[in-house]
């Protein structure tokens, strides 16, 4: 594996075999990295919770029932946990926004054409939780005196868990990997070969988008029939526009043409013909496409 690291936490890898015949077999699976490459969030909050104890409900292990289970107890307010997910909830909704989801788990195929706007929103999530932390650290220790005074009859139990700020420090992550993978080198366990596990991926992803021109192509007929299209009527073209034209792995001209048409001349023909453009895909033709 090479790896270029531009910044601490942010992380560009190409990963593939040195062993020819397992870059012979790959190889063909590998055409989907000329459209863009993966993302992957690494990510980590403080639970700021530690497990209850039978002792702290006045019990011996002995007296608690099979049946039930301890839960937690908790070193600060849900809240605080919150604002810091917040910020991964906002990445990773950007990755799925602007890519495609993936059969290698949490990852995101992000094609080139969205890499600039998921980068941009991706570091702005990243920078903030950063400050957030520090910010968070500061304030670390009237925070916990505060929520040991809400908590005053059971300061007892919670005041021995708290950790102090550099352990605290080591339990927050916010790690983004760019990368592309030999799709020879995965293991798929028993689900599949890697050629059709990524086949049935692409035809997935396809069918997708397809499906996304055929509802926006109902819509705009049925506003155009019902006589209440005006300027909203065509947001959705536009965002499906943008969308084709950055993110069919296909890149096939009838669907994008027809787009362009029903975007610049929104009538019940060109939304039909939108339509008959976003078919399901055969299979054998992205096969074609992207492995033959």
């Amino acid at each position: 594996m090479v790896k270029v690291t531009a910044e601490e936490g942010i992380m560009w890898t190409a990963q593939g075999s040195n062993n020819k015949a397992d870059n012979a077999d790959g190889i063909a699976m590998n055409k989907i990295w000329d459209k863009g490459v993966l993302c992957q969030i690494q990510s980590s909050v403080w639970s700021m919770e530690v497990r209850l104890e039978p002792k702290d409900l006045n019990m011996n292990s002995e007296e608690v029932p099979t049946f039930m289970r301890l839960g937690t107890k908790r070193l600060l307010p849900q809240q605080v946990r919150d604002e810091f997910n917040k910020h991964i909830w906002n990445a990773k909704s950007s990755a799925k926004k602007y890519g495609i989801q993936y059969f290698i788990s949490n990852s995101f195929f992000i094609p080139f054409g969205n890499m600039d706007k998921l980068t941009e929103r991706i570091n702005k999530e990243r920078t903030a939780f950063y400050e957030r932390l520090e910010n968070f650290l500061t304030r670390y220790a009237p925070l916990r005196e505060s929520y040991l005074e809400e908590n005053d009859s059971y300061r007892h139990i919670l005041e021995e868990h708290y950790p102090t700020s550099e352990v605290i420090r080591s339990k927050f992550k916010f790690n983004v990997v760019y990368y592309a993978a030999s799709i020879s080198d995965v293991s798929l366990g028993d689900i599949g070969s890697a050629e059709e596990v990524y086949l049935e991926w692409a035809v997935g992803a396809a069918n997708t988008l397809r499906e996304e021109a055929r509802d926006v192509a109902d819509r705009v007929a049925k506003r155009i029939a019902d006589g209440t299209d005006n300027g909203k009527t065509m947001r959705p073209v536009q965002t499906l526009l943008d969308r084709i034209q950055k993110m069919d792995l296909l890149g096939e001209d009838s669907l994008l043409n027809a787009t362009k048409a029903l975007a610049n001349n929104p009538t019940r023909g060109t939304a039909q013909d939108l339509k008959k453009a976003a078919t399901k895909v055969d299979p054998l033709y992205v096969r074609k496409v992207l492995l033959d």
